[in-house]
């Protein structure tokens, strides 16, 4: 199905794709527009603040400042309906990028939600989403000690390997995209990335990777 969008340089545009849900042949009433924004939690602020470094145990906390960049490729947006939609109640929708984008998770704006995907979506009211990611990578600004005999170089990208159910970052949303939205008339999905909670836990599994979680919030 085609869908027009506005395109902008540097923000990614959005496609309909029906996969989980119930219609594969929506209209343009069935549809509405949504803008997601990104932004980053004040570290003085956010749910988790890191204990002190512990280079002897394999797991420890990383303070945001010994981050130099978090960078996630943003592939894909999947989002679940509520148990009130009466036609995809319970189900996940997957919108399509029409292109990828690349964020440096670090580099968000505290105050302020960078603009990040916009476009044409599935009507309905949805409670989670998913950003589906591609290649995240980590680097730190010095070297880091992990166990015995184990180390991070700075200035060094390093693959991630997200924790917890999804190899995905995942969160709570409720955000209601209306059928008959006017042209120029979004919803918004607006998304907030917790990096003390992230780096509370971080480790190094067997093949180099970082372990750590990517904790985003849905407001």
């Amino acid at each position: 199905m085609n869908t027009k969008t506005l395109i902008t340089r540097g923000i990614a545009t959005l496609s309909l794709a029906a996969l989980g849900a119930c219609s594969s042949t929506l209209g343009i009433d069935a549809t509405g527009n949504l803008a997601m924004t990104l932004q980053r939690a004040d570290s003085s602020t956010s749910s988790l603040f890191p204990a002190s470094p512990d280079s002897s145990t394999p797991n420890r906390s990383v303070s945001p400042d010994t981050v130099s960049s978090f960078r996630v490729t943003i592939t894909s947006v999947a989002m679940l309906h509520s148990a009130l939609d009466s036609a995809h109640a319970g189900q996940w929708t997957t919108v399509q990028l029409r292109s990828p984008v690349t964020i440096d998770l670090m580099a968000l704006p505290t105050d302020s939600g960078r603009l990040f995907a916009r476009g044409t979506v599935e009507a309905g009211n949805y409670v989670r989403v998913r950003l589906i990611v591609a290649q995240p990578q980590i680097s730190f600004k010095g070297s880091l000690g992990f166990g015995i005999g184990q180390t991070l170089q700075g200035n060094t990208d390093y693959a991630v390997a997200l924790q917890g159910a999804s190899s995905d970052i995942e969160a709570a949303a409720n955000v209601q995209v209306s059928g008959s939205a006017s042209a120029g008339s979004n919803s918004e999905l607006h998304l907030v990335f917790d990096q003390n909670a992230s780096l509370g836990s971080v480790s190094i599994g067997t093949n180099g990777t970082v372990l750590l979680s990517a904790v985003i919030d849905g407001q």
